[in-house]
């Protein structure tokens, strides 16, 4: 039980703490005071229903290939 807590408050540590680390820096300032211009956005919109799709294959096979082994 001391071992499981102790991992798990390592890992909300190290999840934590690297988040922050890893945060954007604030942009350079051109000369009408205002922030560079963003990177344009992702097109994650464009493989959502792919996504979806995948996942729920994969969730059906970690499921079967566990309730094979729970059987067996």
């Amino acid at each position: 039980m001391k071992k499981s807590l102790l991992k798990f408050i390592a890992y909300n540590l190290f999840v934590f703490l690297s988040l922050s680390a890893i945060a954007q820096s604030p942009g350079s300032e051109n000369s009408s005071g205002n922030l560079e211009t963003p990177d344009p956005a992702a097109p994650i919109n464009d493989y959502i229903i792919l996504m979806l799709v995948v996942g729920v294959l994969i969730s059906f096979y970690m499921f079967k290939k566990k309730l094979n082994s729970i059987i067996k």
